[in-house]
């Protein structure tokens, strides 16, 4: 090999990434040096961060303490899961007790408990919270966790007091139906006790409200009625409908009223007696009063 060729080929080793003893003048004029510092950065968050953490492991293992704080700046700064940044900042922090540097290890330590800290509060574990917040007395840094603190605290007891109210208010309607003899047919399609309602919710002798689906079983036409108070006579409900708007031959003018028996059989009712009077002679569908009318005319 001729001179010129030896100092060529010196030349093209020396500019490969991984027999170079220094780096060049301008780096990104190395198309494979870019090519393997683009490398490092390739995968999610957490792999670029850990690929990062291993390098400066390494350094620390040969006691090269700045080297590896750099790389736990580059694994801090890829943004990795919490778990794998606290284990970043705790050796990033040994690595500043050996360089002697103690104003950047009490800021490690500070950001590392402020993060943990609002990791608790999202995580509405607000009492590992309080021991850290109750043990710093920075005003500004941590004022912004405390502020959240108080914010997280009081919307649990306001959560806390709703749910016990609203279990309450569950045990007395329930009682309430239970007293009244209601039977409730579960089909699955709606909650067993939509739209029944009592007056004063935690008071089960107060007046029940309940949904009425009015069915026309001979023409397919039906009306309901979200709300309706247990003493209303029966007849007070029809003249609410009558007269219907498609019943042309006036067939529905004094209809019958029926009720689905507890033998899945229809059971007629008279129009002057109330609503609740028909509660132990009936079953509820999923919670709903189903009341059938036909005209007087025809049989059920």
């Amino acid at each position: 090999m001729s001179n010129a060729n030896r100092r060529l080929y010196h030349e093209e080793i020396d500019e490969t990434p991984l027999f170079m003893t220094q780096l060049p003048d301008d780096p990104t004029e190395n198309i494979a040096l870019e090519g393997l510092k683009a490398l490092a950065y390739e995968g999610t968050p957490d792999e670029i961060a850990l690929n990062f953490k291993n390098q400066g492991n390494e350094m620390i293992s040969e006691k090269r303490w700045l080297d590896a704080k750099i790389f736990y700046n580059k694994s801090i700064q890829a943004n990795p899961s919490i778990a794998l940044e606290k284990k970043c900042l705790l050796n990033r922090t040994l690595c500043n007790l050996h360089l002697e540097l103690r104003d950047e290890i009490e800021k490690n330590c500070e950001k590392a408990i402020w993060r943990l800290t609002r990791a608790y509060i999202m995580l509405e574990k607000l009492q590992d919270a309080e021991m850290y917040l109750s043990r710093q007395n920075n005003g500004d840094e941590f004022a912004v966790l405390r502020k959240l603190y108080r914010e997280k605290l009081d919307s649990k007891q306001k959560s806390k007091s709703i749910k016990k109210d609203q279990m309450g208010n569950d045990i007395m309607l329930t009682s309430a139906i239970e007293a009244r003899n209601i039977t409730i047919l579960k089909t699955g399609e709606q909650p067993d006790i939509q739209g029944i309602t009592l007056e004063s919710p935690l008071d089960a002798s107060s007046l029940l409200f309940i949904p009425i689906l009015i069915l026309y079983p001979l023409v397919s036409q039906t009306d309901f009625f979200p709300s309706v108070a247990e003493d209303l006579q029966i007849k007070d409900l029809l003249e609410q409908i009558v007269p219907l708007p498609w019943d042309t031959k006036s067939e529905y003018k004094s209809p019958v009223v029926y009720v689905q028996g507890r033998g899945n059989k229809k059971v007629p009712v008279g129009k002057d007696i109330v609503l609740q009077e028909i509660f132990g002679r009936t079953v509820f569908v999923d919670g709903i009063l189903r009341l059938y009318i036909v005209p007087d005319s025809v049989l059920c």
